[in-house]
């Protein structure tokens, strides 16, 4: 994820809709881009902690409250505190965006799920 934001912050179009540069990332958008490194982080500490979860519905609850909520959740705290933009409105704008991410979050955990049944992926 550093490496992203590295290109991210140089200006290759790598973020969402080809944009990319040191403006965005410091732009309101980027309030909720600093929690895209948090999110997998969270995940990676989760499971070396804890281990991977054993159960489909385990693993994707830890997934979404780890990448959806806290993305979401933790770009609106930001948005809201730094640049002064009301709570219910940044809360509700990320609301538009839980459906997607939750999306997101099901294919990732299938994904996971397929590797470790194809034994490409070591889940102990």
């Amino acid at each position: 994820m550093g490496s992203f934001f590295l290109l991210a912050a140089l200006g290759l179009p790598v973020l969402p809709g080809g944009r990319g540069g040191l403006s965005i990332l410091l732009s309101p958008s980027g309030a909720y881009l600093l929690w895209w490194l948090v999110g997998p982080l969270l995940v990676s500490w989760w499971c070396q902690f804890y281990g991977l979860p054993q159960r489909n519905w385990q693993l994707l609850l830890v997934t979404w409250l780890s990448t959806v909520v806290l993305i979401d959740l933790g770009g609106a705290v930001v948005l809201s505190l730094v640049f002064r933009v009301p709570w219910i409105a940044s809360l509700s704008s990320s609301l538009v965006f839980l459906v997607g991410d939750t999306m997101k979050a099901i294919v990732a955990t299938a994904m996971v799920v397929a590797l470790k049944r194809t034994r490409v992926m070591k889940w102990t």
